[in-house]
């Protein structure tokens, strides 16, 4: 029964102040406790972003920040560590493991593709050592059972090309496979197969496809060629409307397959990659095989109890928002797990500022006695990639903010070393004399403008009015590269840094597994600007940092980006071509974050991290 709140004044104002204080109640347990059953199977990795979002979406973002930001004054500080911060894309995680279904992942979407000679020609010729006849693989053969739970276990398929063509060409595949993770395999060119064809013809040329399975699950696997004449570098740059390889994207022959990965373990396949350690320094360094596990799918449907609740938008609104914001253009949530089956800190633990001054990187500089008068002076040296590592540190991690106790110094190298080394070692020895009691730590990188500015026909004007030469001082594009990284090395090598960390670039220029671009349907595209030229500079960079032999790690940043061509950049809502396919999104690059600060936590405080529980 209600009360006639008519009569008097004074009823008007306890029924008003019932009603509120009802109200108030209500809205406490559904942002405090009826969210955590969300909140409690979201994604451990994820970070909402701090980007700016359309008006429309402001008032919706303060709900979802002002739930994640709550938590549960009963946990103990184990539990307060394996926390998770809501991310506000991805509101929806299964309970139990999720996968991706054939087509989940888009297939090639770049510029119209030129007609391919020799793609035909291939075929499937065994599987783990199984012979096949007119790519028909019997069913049971499709079958892969996993040796290893901790390492993963291999599998393989053979693909072989008869022609003359094949065998005066230089092709590049790229290999994924996908399903309960998404997984990228390993092209190995070779010719000791030959016996399996029934032939000892040398000239036969014969591609091992590898990948390497952890989490049990039904997976697709596509093999594809790039490129039939990836030409080495040695070639290159040419002058300006010279013939450069051009992209393809073809499916051979028998691909996709899809197999059935099978746990040789009883245990659930959701706990198969679960760890119960954090990583220590040297797995993080080592770590390149790590994967990226399907954590939930916006399509869904969340109807039990613990999955109802309503955010305020519908699952498309999120898929939307989620490309928008650059965590996923295909509609799911993915976690990293690492290859060595440790875990990294999750992302709260490593914010600092004051607002996270009891988490464990506040508690590693107290223990440090980092100060405002020894800061820690975090050098990135690198183009617009180390640019969105820089903003990625200071929007989502709080890192360089008003304790001073982490501060940022940005070298850029955008247009390549061969224009701006000179100014970058004149600022890290400005920064050496003007900071002599800073802790400092150096990360850098350089790579992708090397590639592109000065290997590619395109730029050979920019090159010109740029004094670059065109018959390349120091010989090809990637030799003109390793000349002056050498250079970089050895000034920072002899840098009184703490610690010094070469991050390699990460695989640029993907056409596969993006939704929505454009591109002109009258053009052509360069193979220059693709992960396969990509590693190349990757390779020549990390023997040179090895040779260097004084202590620089290299933290791999192409391996886990090559795998996640569907998660790059997103400029703005008119959507155009410009930096896509070269920037990574968000994951990736928090994911490298949370790398990168573990790091320098065990070289500042490591006792603290050795006593941290788990």
């Amino acid at each position: 029964m209600f009360y006639d709140c008519n009569r008097t004044r004074w009823l008007y104002g306890i029924c008003l102040l019932l009603y509120l204080v009802v109200g108030c109640i209500v809205n406490f347990y559904y942002l405090r406790g009826g969210a955590e059953d969300i909140i409690a199977i979201a994604e451990k990795d994820d970070v909402p972003s701090r980007r700016k979002f359309p008006d429309n979406e402001k008032a919706q973002q303060m709900n979802n920040d002002e739930t994640q930001n709550n938590t549960n004054p009963n946990k103990n500080r184990a539990d307060m560590y394996s926390s998770s911060i809501y991310d506000p894309t991805c509101p929806f995680v299964a309970r139990k493991p999720a996968s991706l279904l054939p087509g989940d992942l888009p297939g090639y979407t770049g510029w119209p593709r030129r007609v391919s000679l020799t793609v035909a020609d291939y075929s499937i010729v065994s599987i783990e050592g199984f012979t096949v006849e007119n790519n028909s693989v019997p069913k049971d053969k499709l079958v892969h059972h996993i040796t290893d739970s901790k390492a993963g276990s291999l599998w393989s398929v053979l693909v072989h090309c008869p022609t003359k063509e094949c065998r005066d060409s230089s092709p590049a595949f790229y290999a994924r496979s996908y399903g309960p993770a998404i997984i990228t395999g390993d092209i190995r060119s070779s010719r000791k197969h030959a016996s399996v064809l029934g032939s000892e013809d040398e000239n036969n040329v014969d591609y091992e496809v590898q990948f390497r399975y952890k989490i049990p699950g039904k997976y697709i696997v596509e093999l594809v060629l790039e490129s039939e004449d990836a030409v080495t570098l040695s070639n290159f740059p040419r002058l300006n409307n010279e013939w450069e390889p051009t992209y393809e994207g073809w499916l051979l022959p028998g691909f996709p397959l899809q197999i059935e990965v099978v746990d040789s373990d009883t245990r659930d396949a959701s706990l198969s990659h679960a760890s119960n350690r954090w990583c220590s320094a040297g797995e993080i360094v080592a770590d390149t095989n790590g994967q990226w596990v399907v954590t939930g799918r916006y399509d869904q449907k969340m109807r039990d109890s613990g999955q109802i609740k309503d955010f305020g938008f519908r699952n498309g609104d999120s898929m939307l928002r989620g490309y928008r914001e650059g965590y996923s253009s295909s509609g799911f949530c993915t976690k990293y797990f690492m290859g060595s089956n440790c875990e990294l800190l999750p992302a709260e633990s490593l914010m600092s500022g004051k607002m996270f001054e009891n988490n464990t990187l506040s508690q590693c500089l107290a223990d440090a006695s980092v100060t405002t008068g020894t800061p820690i002076r975090l050098i990135l040296i690198g183009d617009s990639v180390t640019n969105a590592l820089r903003s990625m540190l200071i929007d989502e991690f709080s890192v360089d903010d008003s304790s001073g106790l982490i501060q940022i110094e940005l070298l850029i190298t955008s247009g390549g070393l061969a224009i701006t080394l000179e100014q970058t070692l004149e600022a890290l020895e400005k920064l050496r004399i003007d900071h002599q009691n800073d802790q400092f730590i150096i990360i850098f990188n350089a790579g992708l403008h090397e590639l592109d500015k000065y290997c590619k026909a395109s730029w050979a004007h920019w090159r010109s009015d740029h004094d670059v030469p065109p018959d390349w001082k120091y010989g090809d594009c990637l030799e003109n590269y390793k000349h002056y990284f050498k250079v970089l090395v050895e000034f920072i090598t002899q840098y009184p840094a703490e610690l010094k960390i070469f991050r390699t670039t990460n695989a640029g220029w993907m056409r596969w597994g993006n939704f929505g671009f454009a591109w002109g349907a009258d053009r052509t595209q360069s193979y220059l600007k693709s992960p396969f030229y990509v590693q190349m500079f990757n390779t020549a960079a990390i023997e040179i940092v090895k040779q260097s032999g004084e202590g620089i790690h290299i933290i791999d940043f192409y391996r886990i980006t090559l795998a996640r061509p569907d998660n790059t950049e997103v400029r703005d809502a008119a959507n155009p071509t410009g930096a896509h396919l070269v920037h990574p999104g968000v994951a990736p690059l928090r994911v490298l974050t949370r790398k990168l600060m573990m790091l320098i936590m065990w070289q500042v405080c490591g006792s603290t991290l050795e006593n941290l529980p788990h």
